[in-house]
């Protein structure tokens, strides 16, 4: 736009999350004071689409993991599920030390007992 009163972007989303956009499309132009309405067009494609896992809280961790060797491509499984049984295994048996073990385990469940309280607090990040 010349005038650069508005923006047009392409992007990829889940198919299923139309209703999500266009609520939050909405939420943008209420909170902008703009009066011209946002649109959404969907333009079929042939490329193949982005990889898109739903992760909850106990695989967002393992996610981490699995990303750091690569991305699985679209329409595959995803390994994260695999990664929760084998990595503490492989990971127990490189450090199969009880005391290291020990600590590591009072520090989990330390970490574990004190996630409520330290859950949305602001700490000294850099961003």
């Amino acid at each position: 736009d010349l005038g650069r009163r508005c923006l047009i972007a392409e992007g990829w989303c889940p198919v299923n999350s139309g209703e999500d956009i266009q609520k939050a499309l909405r939420d943008g132009r209420e909170r902008s004071g703009t009066l011209i309405p946002s649109v959404l067009n969907i333009v079929p494609t042939t490329e193949t689409p982005p990889t898109y896992f739903i992760n909850n809280k106990v695989n967002a961790g393992f996610q981490g993991i699995v990303d750091s060797y690569g991305t699985a491509r679209y329409r595959e499984i995803n390994p994260t599920v695999f990664t929760i049984v084998t990595f503490p295994f492989e990971f127990g048996i490189m450090f199969g030390d009880v005391g290291h073990g020990i600590i590591m385990l009072i520090v989990a469940l330390l970490l574990i007992k004190m996630e409520k309280q330290w859950e949305g607090k602001k700490i000294n990040e850099m961003a």
